[in-house]
């Protein structure tokens, strides 16, 4: 009778047990998955930011009336308001001037000599587009640095085409400042790729998987849906099973 009664309870304590891990689980992944789209948040905020600065460079009434004196004065005016509130990294932002057949007019910081082509092809898309372009990482080759940026179309009177382009440029280290003030719990990694699933900053081992594609059953799962999990024990660049969450930033597109 002992052994008929124990072997119900045994069975019952083994499905407790299951079930408390089994909740215990689902709570862990989707603090993860909360953590995602967190940093996705803060990735968009600022690019947003650094859209709004560029927004008033565009319909600048120097620009428009072509006194190229007066927008260089609002050139580093503007670079100015983005780097007050950042930290050193952010110092490297650079604002330039484009001109339609697609040379560097101006440049703040004068870091790079006048006449060159564009480096990402987001400023030829917003010629052709004249709307609001977000960079994938690129190198820079003034600056000799991994980049990302947004390029503002700017209209002279009420033309259909752009007559320039306002392109302002941060290095990659400024998202990865974001990863490293956003608090992560002890043991989680986090990354941030382009739209392209290039990694443009991690918190573990940074240096060494900038430009790498992640692990490709992550890259499978962020390039097919705009957030979630993948099954548990998925690998890392690093090959150690983990949890993965991601999420994708609706304003810039990165993950």
């Amino acid at each position: 009778p002992i052994a008929v009664v124990a072997i119900p309870l045994i069975a019952l304590n083994a499905w407790i047990v299951a079930r408390e891990y089994s909740q215990q689980r689902a709570r862990a992944e989707q603090r993860i998955l909360a953590h995602a789209h967190t940093l996705a948040a803060l990735v968009d905020r600022e690019f947003s930011r650094t859209e709004k600065v560029g927004e008033i460079l565009a319909r600048s009434a120097s620009l428009s009336r072509g006194d190229l004196g007066g927008f260089e004065a609002e050139m580093s005016v503007a670079r100015d308001v983005l780097a007050a509130d950042a930290e050193k990294s952010f110092d490297a932002v650079f604002v330039r001037l484009w001109s339609p057949d697609r040379r560097l007019l101006m440049t703040v910081p004068p870091e790079l000599p006048l006449g060159i082509v564009p480096h990402s092809t987001h400023i030829a898309d917003a010629f052709a587009t004249g709307k609001f372009q977000i960079s994938n990482l690129f190198f820079d080759r003034g600056t000799e640095t991994w980049r990302l940026g947004i390029a503002l179309p700017a209209f002279r009177d009420s033309g259909a085409s752009a007559t320039n382009v306002v392109t302002i440029g941060i290095p990659r280290e400024r998202l990865r400042s974001i990863l490293a003030l956003s608090d992560l719990p002890l043991g989680m990694l986090a990354s941030i790729q382009d739209r392209t699933g290039v990694t443009v900053a991690r918190s573990l081992h940074d240096a060494e998987t900038v430009v790498k594609l992640p692990a490709p059953k992550v890259f499978a799962a962020i390039m097919k849906a705009d957030s979630g999990l993948l099954p548990a024990g998925t690998m890392t660049l690093e090959n150690t099973p983990s949890s993965i969450a991601f999420a994708r930033a609706p304003f810039s597109g990165y993950i």
